[in-house]
């Protein structure tokens, strides 16, 4: 018997325009009428995952930011910060070893020293903010 279905978002869930199927909303009510639970587990921030289903009532479980959000709406149920002391040293091992573009995430938006244009631009795919 199956009582969780988990799955990621892009190129999975969402097609190439990053849109959900038509049939989504049909195929997630069909999902809930036998209590199988829905899952959205994505490496995005948690605030980009939630629009995607504003359109409709729902109680998906969002996983974003790579696992540190969980929750069904913008506020968590889990939420695994990093310590100040920890992201310090992510910052700073980061800012001397070559090619490497870093972004840190705080609930509400990510930041980045990057002055590299090519990895800006990928970024921004993922971190609207």
């Amino acid at each position: 018997m199956i009582k969780l279905i988990v799955t990621d978002m892009d190129g999975t869930l969402l097609n190439s325009k990053k849109e959900l199927s038509s049939k989504f909303e049909e195929t997630y009510k069909r999902l809930k009428d036998m209590n199988i639970q829905f899952v959205v587990a994505s490496g995005r921030p948690h605030y980009t995952l939630s629009p995607q289903f504003s359109h409709m009532n729902h109680d998906i479980i969002l996983v974003g930011d790579n696992g540190a959000f969980i929750g069904t709406k913008p506020e968590p149920v889990i939420s695994n910060p990093l310590t100040s002391e920890n992201a310090f040293e992510i910052i700073n091992t980061a800012r001397k070893t070559a090619d490497v573009d870093l972004v840190i995430c705080t609930p509400d938006k990510p930041y980045t020293e990057s002055d590299s244009q090519d990895f800006l631009n990928e970024a921004y795919k993922y971190y609207p903010n």
